[in-house]
């Protein structure tokens, strides 16, 4: 893995977004894969947080074709409602019937991308964006 930014700087990036999220020390420990999942995320230059707005950009490894576009990246916003998410999950029956579902959903929601085109994502990509997701649950 190609270091772009430091373990240190890394640590603290996420810590802080962390932080802006209210995530309590249990959750952090309890997803503590998925933190570790973050830094190695930002250290790589796939995910950046922007330490002002707490939007994470994430760059995919695999970028895909929707229609005439290639979409390369993911922009997240730092926050979302009960009601956002609800009103996703209800409009689509298989994300309330299954963990990978509500997962898309969220990650629809949190991203304005559409169901369709969260579903082309290459695994490896899919794997990152549930390391943020998570923290939505």
């Amino acid at each position: 893995m190609n270091e772009l930014v430091t373990q240190e700087v890394a640590t603290k990036e996420v810590n802080a977004w962390l932080d802006f999220k209210h995530v309590s020390d249990t959750d952090r420990e309890d997803y503590k894969n998925h933190v570790t999942g973050l830094i190695d995320s930002v250290k790589d230059g796939t995910i950046s947080i922007n330490q002002e707005t707490f939007e994470i950009n994430q760059k995919f490894k695999f970028p895909f074709d929707i229609g005439a576009t290639v979409l390369t990246e993911l922009k997240f916003k730092p926050r979302a409602t009960t009601g956002e998410i609800t009103a996703k999950i209800e409009g689509m029956k298989v994300a309330a019937s299954n963990g990978d579902g509500r997962l898309k959903a969220i990650l629809c929601v949190l991203t304005g991308q559409s169901w369709g085109a969260i579903g082309k994502m290459d695994t490896v990509d899919t794997k990152v964006s549930n390391n943020i997701v998570v923290f939505f649950l």
